[in-house]
């Protein structure tokens, strides 16, 4: 479980500034800083956008790598393409003219995607196969309108394209080694985490980015290492 506090602390550290002054930086008070930094309060967004930016966090890069998942997938369903599975980085790169493909990371072996992943210290949505497999995603959705259903089954008809026993068993695999080495790193989830994680398995594609999951982007991310589809 990600705690978002403890990266804001040891940035405001390494900065060697005070709460005080970070406060001042990001348009609050030192006490909403300090009941923030506790869990105790919150910050509005203004802050929090101010926050970010003072620390060097980019949340635009999520939406970005997103947002270009999405927009590839809907011009390879302008061209009635509806599968990618052995398409190459500069296959998509050329076919969609999208020159900022070529940027993401190549993975060697499954190995290699595992250790980056539990290592904590490299974001693994910057790897080709992870937007590959986000790609993917977007070609099963239905239409731009995203529904709790058509999520659903979006996720289901990504994951079931490649169902023999080799792939399944390594995609197994690695979300279980994923899922211990995160079990050694994070504590164990409270009372109230847990009733909303039950509820968060009957909305949508819930799973979709999680790591731990044998049906999500990184399992089918795994997939394309595995079968050496890069």
């Amino acid at each position: 479980m990600t705690d978002i506090t403890k990266t804001i602390t040891n940035r405001i550290r390494a900065m060697g500034m005070s709460q005080a002054q970070f406060a001042e930086c990001i348009s609050a008070t030192p006490a909403q800083v300090g009941l923030f930094l506790k869990h105790q309060g919150s910050l509005s967004t203004e802050s929090l956008n101010k926050c970010f930016d003072l620390i060097g966090i980019n949340l635009d890069i999520c939406s970005k790598r997103l947002s270009l998942a999405r927009e590839v997938a809907e011009f390879l369903k302008s061209k009635s393409i509806t599968n990618i599975d052995s398409w190459t980085k500069d296959d998509l790169s050329n076919f969609t003219q999208r020159p900022e493909i070529r940027l993401f990371f190549d993975i060697k072996d499954q190995q290699q995607y595992i250790d980056m992943l539990s290592s904590g210290v490299i974001d693994i949505e910057s790897t080709f196969p992870y937007l590959k497999a986000s790609i993917a995603y977007f070609l099963k959705v239905s239409d731009s309108n995203i529904t709790s259903n058509k999520a659903k089954d979006a996720l289901r008809k990504l994951m079931d394209e490649q169902k023999d026993e080799k792939t399944v068993i390594n995609r197994s695999a690695a979300t279980l080694a994923i899922g211990a080495i995160a079990a050694t790193l994070f504590p164990v989830v409270g009372v109230a985490a847990t009733v909303a994680m039950t509820t968060c398995r009957q909305v949508g594609a819930y799973t979709l980015f999680t790591n731990t999951a044998k049906d999500s982007l990184f399992a089918k991310s795994i997939d394309y290492v595995i079968n050496k589809i890069k």
